[in-house]
């Protein structure tokens, strides 16, 4: 079941990105904010907390309509949602690597691009 969920989170990633950015091209801060909480809901579910905290920003921005700060919170998202996909794919691959050596065993990747471990 957590595999799937990392699987969704991965493959949705790219295109609420992709909403992001078109949303403030468009001075939409209503998209904003809509999609800054779907993507928000995904890093909280995997612990990723610097991205969580990221969206948040960038969804109260939204909201106020606030738009200024926007690009350069994007770019913060990208660069941890970068280091998230990278935790997230290293364990959705070492848990495929473990099923096919009937291991089983878990780690908590995501926990690592949290932002805590600096």
């Amino acid at each position: 079941m957590v595999e799937e969920l990392i699987a969704a989170f991965l493959a949705d990633l790219p295109r609420r990105l992709g909403a992001i950015a078109q949303a403030i091209g468009r001075g939409d801060g209503r998209a904003l904010a809509l999609n800054a909480h779907a993507l928000r809901g995904g890093a909280a579910n995997f612990g990723a907390a610097r991205l969580d905290d990221l969206c948040g920003g960038l969804e109260e921005a939204g909201a106020r309509g606030a738009l200024e700060s926007a690009p350069a919170l994007l770019e913060e998202i990208e660069r941890e949602s970068g280091r998230v996909r990278e935790a997230l794919a290293a364990r959705h691959a070492h848990h495929a690597a473990d099923c096919v050596d009937g291991a089983g065993a878990h780690g908590g990747a995501a926990q690592k691009s949290s932002g805590n471990s600096r």
